[in-house]
This record gives structure tokens, sequence and C-alpha cells, in this order.
């Protein structure tokens, strides 16, 4: 069986605890109990697994087994950020920059007459 997914603002600590709404949920829909393993996250990238120490319909709170962070990417760049970013780190000028970018969307010669880009 899978375990319940909750969402929590303060992942931080040691222990984690569910309020209000999900609470209640917890306690009378999923009837989680104490020793159960759940999951809660942040919603910005730390999950955490815990294990449920007490339950009631105003509140869970679980202590801290093991926490992981999903790291994002970095958003795509755009025209402005991918020449600010090259002037910055390469030197470069707009028009260079333009122009290498076109180079690669449209691609290059690879030598048998084939364009390849990316």
């Amino acid at each position: 069986m899978t375990a319940a997914h909750f969402f929590c603002d303060d992942v931080a600590g040691d222990t984690v605890r569910i309020t209000g709404d999900d609470a209640h949920h917890a306690a009378r829909a999923l009837r989680i109990r104490v020793g159960e393993e759940i999951t809660v996250s942040d919603g910005r990238g730390t999950v955490v697994r815990a294990r449920v120490a007490d339950v009631s319909p105003s509140a869970v709170v679980a202590g801290v087994i093991a926490r992981t962070a999903v790291e994002r990417p970095a958003p795509p760049f755009t025209t402005s950020t991918l020449t600010q970013e090259a002037s910055r780190k390469l030197g470069f000028s707009t028009e260079r920059t333009m122009q290498a970018a076109q180079r690669l969307f449209q691609g290059v010669d690879v030598g048998n007459g084939d364009m390849e880009g990316l």
C-alpha cells in the first residue's frame, strides 16, 4: 500500500505537523494510525518520509525519517536573459550572442550536406 501524502508549509524540523481539514481527513477518512508512514511535501521540492506519532482530528504529528530535496532545473533562457548571461560570463555582444543562437537553432552543415541543429 502507498503511504498517504500530505502538504505542509514547514517540513524543515525533526517533526511535521498537519492541521486543519487535512488532519481531520487523515484521522477520520484515511484512518491514519500511530506508527504508520506518511509522506509530506512543502510544494517547493522538499519531501519527507515520516512516522506518525500522534493522531487527532485537529492535528497529525509525525517524526521525520528521511528527507529528500528535488532540485528544479533553471528556467529556459529568454532572448533577454540569454544576451545578459552571454555578456556577463563570456563578454559577448548582443549581436554575437544572437548570431550564435541562430546558428544553433538553424543548424550547421555536418559534412554530408545535412544540417544538424538543436
